[in-house]
């Protein structure tokens, strides 16, 4: 008897099962924020880096404060956050506070950077979303995932027939780079993804989120424990973290500035 697909939950194990095998040596996880099924790749020697840090950010902060990196100082306005000045604050305070930015001051007010003690050790992210049968709907969130947390993004759906050389066309004619593939049942690459040279805006979040989802970063209840250093510098007094200063929470060395 052929095999058919009554819900989108019973795709999942069949495209694991195959891009497992296409990537080796990628893990994945299920409902990753807006992502049905996410696959990663992760550095272990950036990983240890990390780790050694101590830095434990919110994903959530970083959701909407993408806009940082090492030696680029901004300000709260042109931190690129959507809300308030106030909650802005508050949030780049929190993420000073974390280890993630440092703060300096600039005449009555502070000006932020990535700290570059901070290292992301996950090098590649793949978001798959899957749907029986609806196929417009399934390329506008796959090409979203694309654009907000994903650097590769597919699209599975469980199709065959005829239908398929007319969901090709669609994919084709919107040419947003997603990929695609049908579960019929077995698993098959009707098209690869192509690179766009799109950067996604929140994908610090994601990767943060996937490091509190696996564990390696415990998830933060109250960052208002974390005091960070003060160290001198030429040219300002900037906050970093202390490699003494610390203690140690689910193995991992997480800097207090005690």
């Amino acid at each position: 008897m052929p095999v058919t697909f009554k819900l989108e939950s019973d795709m999942l194990e069949p495209t694991i099962d195959y891009f497992q095998k296409i990537l080796p040596g990628y893990q994945y996880l299920t409902e990753l924020w807006y992502i049905d099924l996410a696959l990663f790749k992760v550095d272990d020697d950036l990983l240890e880096k990390r780790k050694r840090s101590g830095i434990m950010c919110d994903p959530w902060r970083l959701h909407f404060l993408s806009y940082f990196e090492p030696g680029k100082w901004l300000t709260i306005k042109e931190s690129g956050s959507h809300r308030s000045a106030n909650a802005t604050r508050l949030n780049l305070n929190l993420l000073y506070r974390e280890g993630f930015l440092l703060r300096k001051k600039r005449g009555r007010s502070y000006v932020y950077c990535q700290n570059p003690d901070y290292v992301n050790p996950i090098t590649d992210v793949v978001a798959i979303e899957l749907k029986l049968k609806d196929y417009k709907a399934v390329h506008r969130q796959a090409d979203s995932r694309r654009m907000y947390y994903a650097d590769k993004s597919y699209a599975v759906l469980a199709l065959k027939g005829a239908i398929c050389e007319k969901v090709v066309q669609y994919f084709k004619r919107y040419n947003t780079g997603v990929g695609l593939l049908f579960a019929k049942p077995q698993i098959e690459m009707a098209l690869e993804y192509e690179d766009k040279g799109w950067t996604p805006i929140h994908r610090q979040g994601a990767c943060e989120e996937i490091l509190r989802r696996t564990g390696v970063i415990p998830c933060l209840i109250n960052s208002d424990t974390a005091t960070p250093v003060t160290t001198s510098t030429p040219n300002a007094s900037v906050t970093s973290a202390s490699e003494n200063d610390c203690f140690i929470h689910s193995g991992l060395t997480v800097s207090t500035g005690r």
